[in-house]
């Protein structure tokens, strides 16, 4: 008596083929997904187009508020004159970060290792060995 293959068994072709066409169209789908957002070449600005400025910004987006005017960079000069010959205590340390227009403050010591990146809102307090404030610079 020949053996019959169970049922389960004979539909498996059916099923592979159901999971390759979803597979399909699951990719097609994804694939003209991505690139349907990508603009038209003559949409792009060129490289060699200026910027636009910020007036034609507001012009464009219209009922937007303006963006705030860029703030001034760091000047040492005002915080120098007033923090050398101090010695470096919060009230002192914080006088010359609001000074020289500065967003964060370090104090630096003789022979400290410091990070040699520039950051235009950094001030950098430099003391002596009795933590007297011997200059003020930006970055």
């Amino acid at each position: 008596m020949p053996s019959r293959t169970p049922r389960r068994f004979a539909d498996r072709p059916t099923l592979q083929r159901l999971l390759a066409a979803a597979a399909l169209a699951g990719s097609l789908s994804l694939a003209l997904s991505a690139c349907a957002g990508t603009p038209r070449a003559d949409e792009m600005p060129s490289s060699t187009e200026p910027a636009p400025s910020p007036a034609d910004s507001a012009a464009i987006a219209a009922g937007e508020p303006a963006p705030p005017p860029p703030r001034p960079r760091c000047n040492a000069e005002l915080a120098q004159a007033h923090a050398a010959g101090k010695t470096a205590d919060t009230a002192t340390v914080e006088r010359a970060r609001v000074d020289a227009g500065g967003d964060v403050v370090r104090v630096l010591k003789p022979g400290q290792f410091v990070t040699k990146e520039y950051r235009e809102g950094r001030v950098n307090v430099y003391v002596d060995e009795n933590n007297v404030v011997i200059s003020v610079s930006c970055g």
